[in-house]
């Protein structure tokens, strides 16, 4: 018998015996006393002999007046569990009609304590947390109260306590030692293993199913555990730090697990690991030391030297180790939760659109890899399932797949089984890669394609640097790192008459700006200074269209005004005089 079901039958045991006695319930902080037996009495519908139940945690109590107090405000009644103070009002007025004294006198302090006297009698009461009462509550006081219970009232106390903060409190530890005998009838120890602590928060088992870990170079990479995985290799047993956990997961899942789902498995193992060391280890080490890359790095660097703080290093890195974390890029957005309640989306929208667009690739890869596979890695697959598999890919990704990947499984099924469609898609892609290659000349790449499908490229890029405007190339070549020779190529062909017909129509913000530096980057470029020499006389022409676009064009750009031409010399003799 596992220890939750052996403290559970010894609880029912005791709440069914007709006789009044005191059981205690021993375990580490959060391994789940308080909840086992708020969910075994939440289901006794009685007990032998007593029909109410009180609670009381003696956390900050310093008298015994303290604990009677909030035994007596606590009380419910045993079949519903409800709150039954108005039933118990009536029941006990009668009796106490004769401690009320002559009419207009009243002695309230009397009335208190006979009333909370009747009420203490022959119930289940519940003492939590007696490692955490004041020191001024004395050890001896408290014994003889809990005896009193069971021997004078006639109930049933159970005890909840972790023995081993009590033993760190002397006085109570030697007079526990000493009346044990007397003052407790029963006692067993609550050890509940990882796995049961997790189920009793994560039992519903919406965060047992996460996908594959990221497929991108992190630290996380092939780490596929499951969350109870995590906390086994941690050896967390905690039910209140499991429920802390949870309450981080469910706010990160409402932001990160429905936008991006491949980060999301990620995110949830990471903050596991995060919880487990923030939670645990808050009074050795702050979790941003561990999250640091830099700071990491520089632990695990000291690990096996000597130096100052090397030995704190060791430790955490022994904690770290342990649950088999490193830091990732995403784990600040846990960190900020755990120390502010909230999270600024804004600010991670950009690296969480980054990663998943880079995950997004790699899975396309893996299913492209695959289907390849069916045919490069052994004899069983027929060419029918390898043709399917590739079309299939194929017909899903040709968008995101390479142009020579495109082609070259293309070029395949064109060999064993043509279809117009695997051509129309590789059409598709040329023309992407064509437009792509246009914005992005340095990232033309024609390698290891089939000198059809290169001619079909240049062509394709040929012609839609024909179609450029004046504007889109101002845009690429006036940009930092922008410059391309192709785009001056084009700019080459533009005339005096097109660059004044786009100056007069252009209504871009910043203009001025951009006409500015792309003068500079044309007067350093041999090509570039055919193209300014049309450009500027176009601006000339344009300033004297008025005052206004004279002052812009001399005035804000420093455009030199053009050089007058001299007087042609005369023919005739000099007039004599």
């Amino acid at each position: 018998m596992d220890s939750v079901a052996h403290v559970q039958a010894a609880l029912n045991a005791f709440l069914e015996s007709p006789d009044p006695g005191v059981i205690a319930v021993k375990g580490d902080w959060g391994t789940g006393k308080t909840f086992l037996w708020r969910q075994l009495i939440g289901k006794q519908k009685s007990a032998a002999m007593c029909t109410r139940y009180s609670y009381a945690s003696l956390f900050g109590c310093s008298t015994v007046a303290e604990i009677r107090q909030a035994l007596f405000e606590s009380q419910v009644s045993m079949g519903s569990l409800a709150s039954d103070a108005s039933v118990f009002l009536r029941k006990k007025s009668a009796s106490l009609a004769r401690y009320a004294g002559p009419p207009g006198i009243q002695n309230t302090e009397l009335l208190a304590n006979v009333f909370v006297d009747k009420a203490l009698r022959e119930i289940v009461v519940c003492l939590d947390d007696l490692e955490r009462k004041e020191q001024d509550l004395s050890p001896a006081a408290l014994l003889g109260f809990i005896t009193n219970l069971r021997d004078e009232r006639r109930c049933k106390v159970v005890l909840l306590f972790n023995e081993s903060k009590t033993d760190q409190d002397k006085p109570f530890a030697d007079a526990l030692a000493e009346f044990r005998e007397k003052v407790i009838d029963h006692e067993v120890r609550l050890n509940p293993s990882v796995e049961q602590c997790y189920q009793i928060i994560f039992g519903d088992g919406k965060f047992d199913k996460l996908a594959a870990a990221r497929s991108t170079p992190s630290a996380e990479q092939g780490d596929d555990r499951t969350l109870l995985q995590i906390f086994q290799a941690a050896e967390i047993a905690n039910i209140r730090l499991l429920r802390k956990t949870r309450t981080v997961l469910e706010y990160l899942e409402l932001h990160v697990g429905k936008r991006y789902r491949n980060q999301w498995p990620v995110v949830a193992r990471q903050a596991v690991k995060l919880c487990c060391l923030h939670f645990t280890h808050a009074h050795h080490f702050r979790v941003e030391e561990v999250a640091a890359q830099k700071q990491w790095i520089r632990m695990f660097l000291n690990r096996n030297k000597n130096g100052k703080g090397s030995a704190r290093d060791k430790t955490i890195l022994a904690e770290v180790d342990k649950i088999g974390y490193t830091p990732d890029q995403t784990d600040q957005i846990t960190i900020d939760f755990i120390r502010h309640g909230f999270v600024d989306w804004d600010s991670y929208t950009a690296l969480f659109d980054e990663l998943e667009a880079e995950s997004a690739s790699a899975k396309v890869q893996a299913e492209y890899a695959g289907s390849w596979n069916l045919l490069r890695e052994n004899f069983r697959a027929d060419l029918g399932v390898i043709v399917s598999a590739i079309r299939a890919v194929l017909q899903k990704h040709h968008r995101a797949l390479a142009v020579q990947q495109v082609a070259g499984a293309v070029k395949f099924l064109r060999e064993y089984d043509p279809n117009p469609t695997d051509e129309r898609m590789l059409a598709e892609k040329i023309e992407d890669y064509a437009k792509f290659c246009t914005k992005n000349p340095r990232k033309l790449e024609l390698m290891d394609l089939e000198p059809e499908i290169s001619k079909k490229i240049l062509s394709l890029l040929e012609k839609q640097r024909e179609d450029k405007a004046i504007g889109d190339v101002l845009t690429m070549l006036t940009r930092p790192g922008g410059w391309n020779s192709e785009d001056i190529l084009h700019l080459r062909k533009t005339t005096q008459a097109q660059f004044f017909a786009w100056l007069k129509e252009e209504t871009r913000p910043g203009l001025l700006r951009a006409l500015h530096e792309l003068r500079i980057r044309l007067a350093g470029d041999p090509v570039g200074k055919v193209v300014l020499k049309k450009l500027d006389a176009a601006l000339h022409q344009l300033a004297k269209r008025s005052p206004i676009d004279r002052r812009r064009v001399y005035g804000i750009l420093k455009l030199p005004p053009k050089a007058k031409r001299a007087a042609a010399p005369s023919n005739q003799p000099p007039a004599v005089s």
